[in-house]
């Protein structure tokens, strides 16, 4: 081949690359898209996205001019928070959210809880007129701050981080929510500011 054509060769390949690519987009599928596989994604969950089973709980400006949280007045009960966990999910395997922990934000006034717990569960949507199966609980770990009870009960501000030990998929069929349980002596003015669910996204 003469010298002239093989040193035209890269600049022909280079166009009809940009060719082809102009061709691809121009008169794509409207539903065809990318790939993403992104491994720090995050969303927030305000207070009010959750569930209070027990006691006053009252929309209350935070500690900090701009902040907001749910105050739980004190008194003795024992109420839960289920925090509902809301990345998006997927019909097909090993797409939509992976999720791998969760962060949890409180302000703990006048007294300590007697006991603070958290439990993330899977729980399976159920089919018409069916009862709900019983929950899955994946296991995970505290922070080093919040790793036993002491710890998660004190009057402070708290940033707690949950550690899924194996982490999933979030599947279409799943509502997968993080429960925090707690004991008020009496005294113990809970603030809730929110959580965050962090986890990769494939899509």
């Amino acid at each position: 081949m003469h010298p002239s054509i093989v040193a035209l060769l890269p600049k022909l390949k280079r166009q009809a690359d940009l060719g082809r690519h102009f061709f691809n987009v121009r008169f794509r599928d409207p539903q065809q898209g990318g790939y993403v596989h992104d491994t720090a994604v995050s969303v927030m969950i305000p207070p009010r996205a959750c569930v209070f089973n027990v006691g006053t709980w009252t929309d209350t400006a935070g500690a900090v001019a701009g902040t907001y949280c749910v105050t739980k007045t004190g008194a003795a009960n024992s109420p839960f928070v289920a925090i509902p966990l809301m990345p998006l999910q997927n019909s097909v395997a090993l797409k939509g959210s992976y999720l791998k922990s969760i962060d949890v934000w409180w302000i703990l006034g006048t007294a300590a809880l007697t006991t603070l717990t958290a439990t993330i569960r899977q729980n399976t949507a159920p089919a018409n007129a069916a009862a709900y199966p019983a929950s899955v609980t994946p296991a995970f770990t505290y922070d080093s701050n919040h790793l036993n009870n002491a710890a998660r009960v004190t009057v402070a501000q708290h940033t707690m981080t949950l550690t899924v030990t194996t982490p999933f998929w979030l599947a279409n069929t799943e509502q997968d929510i993080l429960e925090l349980t707690l004991v008020d002596p009496g005294t113990s003015v809970f603030n809730f500011y929110g959580a965050r669910a962090n986890y990769t996204l494939r899509m």
